[in-house]
């Protein structure tokens, strides 16, 4: 009798012994995160033949395991509340490093060590790329590490207002010391200071001037104030004079107004902020040169603010521009070659000179920069780029920016505050106010505190923190439909922060898209019949912000979640894929190694080229079945007792056998 039979049922248990081996480790990594099954597949030995080499001479000798392969298939996901608890859908491995050597893992439980590695619970370090701030990659794949990611400050550069201007709201006049007084025929009228509406400022004009038939009437349509004459005379408005300090707020031009026997006058749009310009031994000094010589000029110091006034047979002594003028000339001195104006809807200052020179704002003999808006130009790195302005011999210079001037807010209609921030990352709080000029025309001015300006002047009488208008101002014009017509003024405003930051600070104010840039003119800024509100206002600058956690994107970015509210990218995820990811090699703690039989890795970004997506807040469990397991422990279990028995039968054969000598 042979064998046979006897070292088939060996091999019988041998096999099914091994299938119990995979079966139990399945069974014991069924809970273990990213597990992949294995399965135990069986080939038959060689057979013997009986003679003749027929195949149905054949008798098989039994079984062995061919090969015990890993189920790659797509397993349920568990959700967790860690961000960095990381799934695959899909093909493909993380990639993890120890000391140079890469492996490969299902297994999405990382956490950040103490120096800011993304590392699993072996301590082995994820790998992935660099990003750009657009969230490219840059370079080779490398450690992923957060330790001293922070978010740096963004400067201000643009805000964006969205409010609705009440269409109903009264225009308001303030008069005040400087600017209360009218010249008629020679006689110097004063008005009592005070807020008043347009007719309510017309009638105080008409009584305060006195002239039996001469008449004030306002438009609040129109904005403009009219006089009529009906006196049997002329009657002259003698606005030209230093003393006619009302002509902006009634919207005249510097000259005399002859108001004819019944006629009358029209005054054009009102200007209901003047500019006022404290002088003090701070502020009041000009360096410049003449050829090879150096000059200084000192704008006086006076008491009470100076103005923008001009009059038609000479500058106003309180007039700013005057001021400088004489400066100049007076330093220089030659009366003449010095002209300085100020353009009240720019809010810039322009100096002409008959002869070439040099205006040393750079100098330090000179303090004037700030007060008259040409301080010098500062780059990205706060570095001093312009240290001069030359004028040529018949030539001019203008303002690099409108300089700060003391602010009223008395006639504004409606406010409203926000916050910027200054190249440190420091905020700052602007307030934008609004005036009512006329039927869909409103004025618009940008306003801070004194102390938080770099050249903010504070109350001299007191030395407390008083609002300053920043830059020159600007107009609002609305369509009959309460739509924004057109806006001027909003995108030349220079914020000149204290506190150390970069001079020359241009924001950009967003009133919305008007019609006349081609836009709806509704998106921002409107003019209805309603109470005025803003139901929206935002700025594109934030502080520093330290990493307060991080999100992962399906695409496998990593992205940090700063303090300062900014999401900024940091890492990207990569991962591996293999032609034969069932040739790599189990190394234990949930890892594969590369092998020659799983070819070369392929590394690359998820979502691409088959590779799976990632999921966030998720942990891919063991594909495991235990109920087909179970069913394959019951089957190799009676194949084991199967095959047992067919030992002892063999072996009673044997024994059958050596029995037949007896």
């Amino acid at each position: 009798m042979s064998l046979t039979s006897l070292y088939a049922g060996v091999s019988g248990l041998n096999v099914n012994g091994d299938a119990i081996s995979v079966i139990g480790n399945n069974i014991s990594n069924s809970n273990t995160i990213g597990f992949k099954s294995g399965r135990v597949q069986f080939q038959d030995i060689v057979s013997k033949s009986l003679g003749g080499g027929a195949a149905s001479s054949q008798i098989g000798r039994g079984a062995h395991t061919g090969n015990i392969s890993t189920l790659f298939t797509q397993s349920s996901f568990e959700t967790t509340s860690r961000t960095t608890d990381l799934a695959i859908d899909g093909e493909g491995f993380f990639i993890l490093n120890d000391n140079g050597i890469n492996y490969y893992s299902r297994a999405g439980d990382f956490i950040f060590d103490k120096d800011g590695y993304m590392v699993n619970s072996s301590d082995l370090r994820v790998q992935g790329w660099l990003v750009s701030e657009d969230g490219g990659t840059i370079g080779d794949i490398t450690d992923i590490n957060i330790a001293d990611v922070s978010s740096s400050s963004r400067a201000t550069s643009e805000v964006s207002i969205g409010a609705n201007l009440d269409s109903t709201a009264e225009t308001r006049f303030v008069l005040d010391d400087y600017n209360n007084q009218i010249v008629v025929d020679g006689t110097t009228v004063i008005l009592n200071t005070g807020t008043y509406t347009g007719e309510t400022l017309a009638e105080a004009l008409e009584e305060r001037i006195g002239v039996s038939g001469l008449t004030v009437a306002y438009s609040p349509v129109t904005g403009k104030f009219t006089f009529a004459n009906d006196t049997g005379g002329a009657v002259d408005l003698e606005m030209g004079d230093e003393d006619s300090t009302i002509r902006e707020i009634l919207g005249f031009g510097p000259a005399t107004v002859p108001i004819a026997d019944s006629s009358s006058e029209i005054s054009g749009t009102p200007r209901l902020t003047d500019k006022l310009f404290y002088v003090n031994n701070n502020n009041n000094t000009i360096s410049f040169t003449v050829g090879s010589t150096d000059y200084q000029a000192t704008i006086p110091v006076i008491a009470t603010p100076y103005t923008t006034q001009m009059t038609s047979t000479g500058p106003a002594t309180t007039s700013i521009a005057t001021a400088v003028e004489d400066a100049l000339d007076a330093a220089y001195g030659t009366s003449g070659t010095f002209t300085v104006s100020y353009d009240d809807a720019t809010g810039k200052f322009t100096i002409g000179s008959s002869v070439a020179a040099r205006m040393n704002w750079e100098a330090e003999e000179t303090s004037a920069e700030q007060l008259l808006g040409f301080a010098s130009e500062y780059d990205e790195n706060n570095t001093l780029t312009v240290t001069s302005f030359e004028i040529a011999a018949g030539g001019t210079i203008e303002s690099v920016y409108s300089p700060n001037t003391v602010f009223d807010p008395t006639a504004a209609t409606y406010s409203t505050a926000l916050n910027v921030y200054d190249t440190l990352g420091s905020p700052h709080t602007i307030t934008l106010y609004f005036k009512k000029v006329s039927s869909n025309n409103w004025e618009w001015y940008a306003s801070m505190s004194s102390e938080d300006l770099d050249n903010g002047i504070d109350t001299p009488v007191d030395g407390t923190p008083q609002p300053m208008m920043v830059g020159g101002g600007g107009t609002l014009e609305f369509n009959p439909n309460g739509s924004l017509q057109s806006v001027t003024g909003n995108n030349d405003v220079y914020f000149n922060f204290a506190g150390g930051a970069n001079l020359l600070q241009p924001i950009d104010i967003d009133f919305g898209t008007s019609t006349t840039e081609g836009g709806s003119g509704l998106d921002g800024t409107t003019q209805y019949a309603n109470a005025s509100a803003t139901f929206s206002q935002s700025q594109d600058g934030f502080p520093a912000g330290a990493l307060t956690g991080v999100s992962v994107g399906r695409e496998g970015l990593i992205s940090g979640v700063f303090s300062n509210g900014e999401i900024k990218p940091l890492a990207q995820l990569a991962l591996a894929m293999f032609q034969s990811p069932w040739g790599l090699v189990k190394e234990g703690n949930n890892l594969w190694a590369e092998t020659v039989e799983s070819g070369n890795v392929s590394v690359g970004l998820p979502q691409t080229a088959g590779r799976g997506e990632i999921a966030s807040n998720s942990l891919e469990q063991s594909n495991v079945d235990i109920a087909t397991e179970f069913v394959r422990m019951i089957s190799a279990q009676r194949a084991y007792q199967a095959n047992a028995r067919m030992i002892t039968t063999s072996d009673e054969l044997l024994t059958e056998v050596v029995n037949l000598k007896r």
